[in-house]
């Protein structure tokens, strides 16, 4: 059945392919044919969406009390943090170059869990601000308040 340019167009627009010689619709069967219509399809995303930036958020954390008395040390250990994984490695092996980033990591975590733990130097609410904010390593705090495993120094070690 031959079928005008403008018809073929209308009906199968999805499914042409245009060869040298003649005009020839490819059907796949997995897909009924349906017209095309100026109605929008709910199945594909909208396209005027698309390229836009998303919204903002513009809340900033809260930091809770007595974060004035544990932030020079965090940000001292932070900046031997930024020295140790700036360190040349120099003839080490790989294994050595990541020891000094570990016994840092272990001596921020070690600090706020001895400050909530131990001294009960801070709150509730700064200790877990700290483990949210990426202060602290969470499960090993967790390992070290279970018997057996206070002198763990990473979670390597098990």
């Amino acid at each position: 059945m031959e079928l005008g340019m403008e018809e073929v167009e209308r009906r199968f627009h999805p499914y042409l392919r245009i060869s040298s010689c003649r005009l020839t619709v490819l059907v796949q069967l997995a897909f009924p044919l349906k017209p095309l219509t100026s109605q929008p399809r709910r199945d594909l995303p909208c396209l005027h969406r698309i390229g836009t930036m998303p919204k903002l958020k513009t809340t900033r954390v809260k930091i809770p009390e007595g974060w004035e008395m544990i932030e020079p040390t965090l940000s001292e250990l932070q900046a031997k943090m930024r020295e140790a994984e700036n360190d040349p490695n120099d003839g080490k092996r790989k294994c050595e170059a990541l020891w000094p980033i570990f016994k840092i990591a272990h001596q921020k975590s070690r600090y706020i869990f001895d400050l909530y733990h131990r001294r009960k130097e801070i709150s509730k609410e700064l200790y877990d601000f700290c483990l949210d904010q990426g202060y602290a390593d969470r499960n090993s705090i967790a390992k070290w308040k279970k018997p057996g495993y206070e002198r763990l120094c990473c979670l390597r070690c098990m």
